[in-house]
């Protein structure tokens, strides 16, 4: 296969055609990837590593299939009809064993990626100066 891209040579796809597996961050990106938009024009190899089931996402971050009527590492769980005050004991707790003040009306958020650009912590930074 050609590595030249225009007057440049592609070390990503001499790489991926040279590995015995592929594997991303998440199934959502390895599916991405895949396509005209998300492959950069390495959707074609790649979608032939994947149809010889040597190209995989694992999940790195919370499940996208989470139910918080189930989850056992809940406090209190919760569905829609207990939903707010369920949400206010958890948060309390969740506040109490980080030795926060237990402050109901505080904003408390978790973010799960890398803190750069690309998982848009600037802009989260700009939100709150």
């Amino acid at each position: 296969q050609d590595l030249h891209k225009d007057a440049a040579l592609n070390l990503c796809k001499g790489a991926i055609l040279c590995a015995d597996r592929l594997v991303t961050v998440s199934p959502n990106y390895a599916a991405e990837i895949r396509t005209p938009q998300g492959g950069f024009g390495l959707d074609d190899i790649l979608i032939q590593k994947s149809k010889m089931l040597r190209f995989s996402g694992i999940q790195n971050a919370i499940d996208d299939e989470w139910d918080p009527r189930t989850d056992k590492h809940l406090v209190r769980n919760y569905g829609l009809e207990s939903f707010v005050a369920a949400r206010r004991d958890c948060k309390a707790i969740l506040q109490k064993k980080l030795g926060l003040v237990i402050t109901p009306n505080a904003v408390l958020f978790g973010f799960i990626g890398r803190l750069t650009w690309q998982k848009g912590i600037d802009i989260l930074t700009r939100a709150f100066s």
